[in-house]
């Protein structure tokens, strides 16, 4: 199973972002460090994709009163999304071997030994 790429730079973001994986503050990490401006509603609705699928769940917080009509829900990578973001970014890898300048650069380091 592959990921589309908000689909994959969303479950990197859960995993870099631990406590703190509100959609809010994912959608900022993956502006932050891609450069891309990402719309709110977008990741909500990739979050929500994967959920579905079982990659993360997310957890309403029993704690703290939730603003409007949705709680702040944090998300954590399942076992299944881990295994699943691996053989995607796997993929991904296997496309760019070889390919001048595209090189994932610990390929690129190996053929330079």
């Amino acid at each position: 199973m592959l990921l589309c790429g908000l689909e994959q730079l969303s479950l990197l973001a859960v995993i870099r972002l631990v406590e703190r994986s509100y959609g809010t503050f994912l959608c900022r990490e993956i502006q932050v460090r891609t450069g891309r401006r990402i719309i709110y509603p977008s990741v909500y609705k990739s979050l929500k994709r994967l959920e579905e699928k079982g990659y993360v769940v997310g957890e309403t917080l029993a704690h703290g009163a939730p603003r409007g009509p949705n709680p702040r829900r944090p998300f954590a990578l399942t076992g299944l999304g881990r295994r699943v973001l691996h053989a995607s970014l796997a993929a991904t890898d296997a496309m760019r071997d070889g390919l001048n300048g595209l090189d994932h650069p610990a390929a690129a380091r190996e053929r330079l030994q």
